[in-house]
């Protein structure tokens, strides 16, 4: 009998727990149903804009970034795309951090870390197949991801 009173106890105390943690996290959508922030407790967590093509871009915050989706596709720009030799350049006016070129499974195909940068060169491992790609850029103000195309010659 003892064994089930702590059984509910750990149950009721656990469903508690959940339903706080719901309470706490609030989730807002746009009329496309896509996510465009998250908060939690009351506060901004992050903000999603979409570019017209549907890429994600994500901002820490938008008071930190103070940039529209716009503004932020004119400052980050990947080339060339689609993809024929074995390496990619983005260049932007915000200063990278890390980028990242993962396969639609999410296994990472290259990773680059750099100090703060505004061009970066991204070596392709050799032999990767043709097929579409995404690229997450990590800048000091946030993140945008886009799709790119890797095509032989």
């Amino acid at each position: 009998m003892k064994t089930i009173h702590v059984l509910v106890l750990y149950i009721g105390l656990t469903m508690l727990f959940v339903l706080q943690a719901q309470q706490q996290v609030k989730y807002s959508y746009d009329v496309n149903g896509q996510l465009t922030k998250v908060e939690y407790k009351g506060k901004l967590v992050s903000n999603y804009q979409y570019d017209k093509t549907a890429n994600r871009i994500q901002s820490k915050n938008d008071d930190i970034t103070g940039l529209s989706r716009t503004e932020l596709n004119s400052l980050i720009n990947i080339y060339p795309n689609p993809i024929t030799g074995n390496e990619i350049f983005i260049q932007s006016s915000l200063s990278i951090e890390k980028v990242e070129l993962v396969d639609l499974t999410g296994k990472a195909i290259a990773v680059r870390l750099v100090q703060s940068v505004q061009l970066v060169q991204v070596k392709l491992p050799q032999g990767i197949s043709d097929g579409i790609y995404l690229c997450r850029i990590i800048t000091q103000n946030g993140s945008y991801s886009a799709k790119l195309i890797k095509q032989s010659n």
